[in-house]
C-alpha cells in the first residue's frame, strides 16, 4: 500500500509539472468555461487525495454517538491529504432535546484504517435573532476571505431558523483560519435571507470553489409558496466587505425520476455537489423524495447520484445521466436522506467518476427514528439502478429462463398454495406487489390474492436447502420479508430475513412449466436471479393489464428495424416517449440475453440510431429488447 500511494505521489507531482508548463502555454479562457488551468488544479487535487478510498457495495456507520438520545446527521465531508479527513454535520448537544449543532472531527488514516478522533462544537445557535434556533446543515471549502481587516482560509455556509416550525430558513456564513476552528460568524448574516415566515425558505448550501480563492458556486434549496428547487448563483466573496452574490438561477431537472418513473414530478431539493475535473462533470446526490406513509414521511426513503457537463451548470441548460441511487437495498435503512460526497477542500470529488464515496443519514421509520440519525459511507460500487417502487407490481423473471415468471400455482388464492415457474401469459397469478417494510426488507405479495404474502414453509427456523416457498395469510414473521440484493443492475437475488445465506431459487434450474422455487444456499448461480419487470403502480394497475409486444399503433411507429431479414446488420431507429435511462438487449427466442447494444440516456422526442451486428450471432431470430422505465417493448428479427 505504501509503495502505491508513494508511486501515485510521484506520478501526480510529474502531471503537476507538466500542467504548469501546458497551463502557462494555454490560452486563458473565460470562467464560465472553466479555464484549462482551473480543470487540471482539480484533477490534480483529487488525484492526489484518492489513495486508499475505495468504499465496498455495503454501507459502512463513520463513527458511533454518545449513550442517551442523540442524532447526526446532514455531514460536509472533505479530505484535506492523504491521511486527514473532517467531517462537520448536525447534532443536539443535550439528550433528548432537539436543538441542532453543527460539530466536527478529524479523522487520520493508518495503512488503510481511517480512526475518528472526539467531536467538537464548531457552530451553535445564537442567542437571539435569526439563527436562534438552530444552526445545522454546514458545508465547508478553504479559499481566501478578507473579513474585518484579517484574511480567513476557510470559510462555512450553514443554515439557521428562528422559528420551532421548519419554517423561514435562512444562509449564513462564518470564518476560520484553520479546519479546526474556531469560527467567526459574519456580522452581516443572514449571508441570504429570506422574509416569508409561513415557508420553508433557503438552506442546504453546498459550494465548490471556481478559483481556489474567493469565487464559488453556491447551491442551495429554496422553497417558497410557489415552488421548490435548487439555486445556483456565481459568489466572490473574497473581500466581505463588498460580497458579490450574483444572479439567482434555478437549476434544470432534466433527466432526474421521481421514485414513481416521473408519474409524480421531480422536486429538486436537499442536493449536494461536487466537481470532477478530469471528466468535467458536475454531480449531484439529491434526496428522491418519500412517498411512504411511515413516520417519518418528510425524508426520502432513496438517494439519487446523477451528473451533467460543467458547461451545462454555466449556461443553465443541459440534461443530468442517472448514475444511480443509494437505497435500502444497500444501506439496510428505511430512510437514506441528507448526503453529500467527499471531496478535498474545494469541492473537487475525490476518487473521481470511478470510485467517488457518499456519504449520508441513515435512519429508520417508527416512534423514536430522529435519535437512529447516524452517518454512513458507500462507495459508487455500492449504488443500485433499481428500486421497487412504493405500491409498484411486478413480474419477476428467472435470469437462466427469461421466458418464465414467478407464479402462484394455478392461481389460487389459498395457504400454502405453491410458488413456481411458469411460461409467462400476464396471468395476476404472475404479478407481484413489492412492499416496503422495516430494516430494508420487502414483502411480495400475490396479485391473485393480495391478502398473502411469499412465505417459506416451516416458519422462521425453516433455512435447510429445498425448503420450500408457498404462499400464505400476512403475519409479522420474518419468512415473509426478503432483502432485494443487487447484483448487475438489472438481475436481483431474494434472501429472507430469517436465513440470509439463503436465496430464492429455481429447483435444479429449471426451465420447464412447474418447475419448483425453493430456498438454496447462496451460489452465485442465474437460477437465483431475477429481473423485476414494472407491471403498474397502484389503484392505476388492473389484473388483466400487461405489458404485450407489439402492443399499440404507437408503440410499432417508435421504432423501426431495417433490412428485417438481414444479412449482416439491422439498423435500428428508436424514438422516445420520454427522458429516461434505455437498455437495449438481444434476446434468443427462449428469452435468453445474447448481448446488450446499449446502455444510456434518452431525450424525448430526438431520433437514436442503434445497430445489431450479426457477427457472434448463428442465423435464425432474435428478440431486441427495449427497457426503459416503465416500458418494455419488443421486435422480432430475422439474420439470415
Amino acid at each position: 500500500m505504501i509503495l502505491i500511494i508513494i508511486l501515485l505521489l510521484i506520478i501526480n507531482i510529474i502531471l503537476l509539472i507538466v500542467a504548469y508548463f501546458l497551463g502557462n502555454k494555454l490560452p486563458v479562457r473565460t470562467i464560465k468555461t472553466k479555464t484549462m488551468k482551473c480543470k487540471i488544479f482539480y484533477f490534480f487535487i483529487a488525484a492526489l487525495l484518492a489513495s486508499a478510498n475505495s468504499i465496498g457495495q455495503s454501507a459502512e456507520l463513520e463513527f458511533n454517538d454518545d449513550p442517551g438520545n442523540f442524532y447526526n446527521y446532514c455531514p460536509s465531508y472533505i479530505q484535506t491529504s492523504s491521511t486527514v479527513r473532517y467531517m462537520y454535520y448536525c447534532k443536539n448537544s443535550t439528550s433528548n432535546q432537539i436543538t441542532d449543532f453543527i460539530y466536527w472531527r478529524k479523522a487520520t488514516r493508518s495503512g488503510s484504517t481511517w480512526t475518528w478522533g472526539s467531536q467538537q462544537i464548531a457552530l451553535t445557535p445564537s442567542a437571539s435573532g435569526w439563527d436562534s434556533k438552530h444552526t445545522c446543515d454546514p458545508d465547508v471549502k478553504q479559499g481566501s476571505f478578507s473579513y474585518n481587516q484579517h484574511t480567513y482560509s476557510w470559510v462555512m455556509f450553514y443554515l439557521g431558523c428562528d422559528q420551532l416550525d421548519g419554517n423561514h430558513n435562512q444562509i449564513g456564513i462564518a470564518f476560520a483560519d484553520s479546519p479546526e476552528g474556531p469560527w467567526v460568524k459574519w456580522g452581516g448574516n443572514p449571508f441570504i435571507s429570506f422574509s416569508g415566515t409561513n415557508n420553508w425558505g433557503v438552506g442546504q448550501s453546498s459550494a465548490t470553489c471556481v478559483d481556489g480563492l474567493g469565487r464559488l458556486l453556491l447551491f442551495y434549496t429554496k422553497g417558497d409558496a410557489t415552488e421548490t428547487g435548487i439555486i445556483r448563483r456565481d459568489i466572490n466573496i473574497s473581500n466581505m466587505s463588498s460580497p458579490s452574490l450574483g444572479t439567482e438561477y434555478t437549476l434544470f431537472t432534466n433527466g432526474l425520476t421521481s421514485r414513481d418513473n416521473n408519474v409524480s414530478p421531480v422536486v429538486f431539493h436537499d442536493a449536494t455537489f461536487a466537481y470532477d475535473g478530469t471528466t468535467d462533470r458536475m454531480y449531484v446526490i439529491r434526496e428522491r423524495e418519500s412517498t411512504d406513509v411511515y413516520d417519518p414521511n418528510f425524508v426520502s426513503t432513496q438517494l439519487q447520484v446523477a451528473y451533467t457537463a460543467g458547461g451545462n451548470i454555466w449556461n443553465n441548460s443541459g440534461t443530468w445521466t442517472v448514475d444511480g441511487q443509494v437505497s435500502p437495498i444497500n444501506t439496510g435503512g428505511d430512510r437514506n436522506h441528507n448526503a453529500g460526497f467527499l471531496t478535498d477542500q474545494y469541492g473537487g470529488l475525490i476518487g473521481g467518476a470511478s470510485d467517488y464515496v457518499l456519504s449520508f443519514t441513515r435512519s429508520f421509520i417508527g416512534s423514536g427514528n430522529l435519535w437512529g440519525y447516524r452517518i454512513y459511507r458507500l462507495g459508487k460500487s455500492g449504488l443500485t439502478t433499481f428500486y421497487p417502487q412504493a405500491n409498484a407490481v411486478y413480474e419477476l423473471i428467472p435470469r437462466h429462463a427469461w421466458g418464465m415468471r414467478l407464479d402462484v400455482a394455478g392461481a389460487v388464492n389459498a395457504d400454502g398454495t405453491n410458488v413456481q415457474i411458469y411460461q409467462a401469459n400476464g396471468n395476476s397469478a404472475q404479478q407481484w406487489q413489492v412492499k416496503s417494510v422495516s430494516g430494508g426488507y420487502f414483502e411480495l405479495i400475490p396479485q391473485c390474492g393480495t391478502t398473502r404474502r411469499m412465505d417459506v414453509v416451516g416458519g422462521d427456523t425453516s433455512n435447510s436447502n429445498g425448503t420450500n416457498v408457498q404462499i400464505w395469510t400476512a403475519d409479522i414473521l420474518r419468512k415473509q420479508r426478503w432483502r432485494i440484493i443487487d447484483k448487475s443492475g438489472l438481475h436481483f437475488e431474494l434472501a429472507p430475513e430469517h436465513a440470509y445465506g439463503m436465496r430464492l431459487d429455481v429447483a435444479g434450474a429449471g426451465t420447464g412449466n412447474g418447475t419448483n422455487v425453493q430456498l438454496y444456499q447462496s451460489n452465485e448461480n442465474y437460477a437465483q436471479q431475477w429481473e423485476f419487470s414494472f407491471v403498474g403502480i397502484g389503484a392505476r394497475y388492473a389484473s388483466n393489464v400487461s405489458l404485450q409486444i407489439d402492443s399499440s399503433a404507437r408503440e410499432l411507429n417508435s421504432i423501426n428495424l431495417y433490412p428485417n431479414p438481414a444479412n449482416q446488420v439491422v439498423n435500428i431507429k428508436y424514438v422516445s416517449e420520454r427522458n429516461g435511462l434505455l437498455k437495449v438487449r438481444v434476446l434468443d427466442i427462449q428469452g435468453r440475453q445474447v448481448s446488450t447494444i446499449y446502455t444510456g440516456y434518452v431525450v424525448k422526442g430526438v431520433q437514436q440510431y442503434f445497430q445489431l451486428q450479426k457477427k457472434n450471432l448463428t442465423s435464425g431470430v432474435y428478440v431486441v429488447d427495449f427497457v426503459s422505465g416503465n416500458q418494455r417493448l419488443q421486435r422480432k428479427v430475422i439474420i439470415q
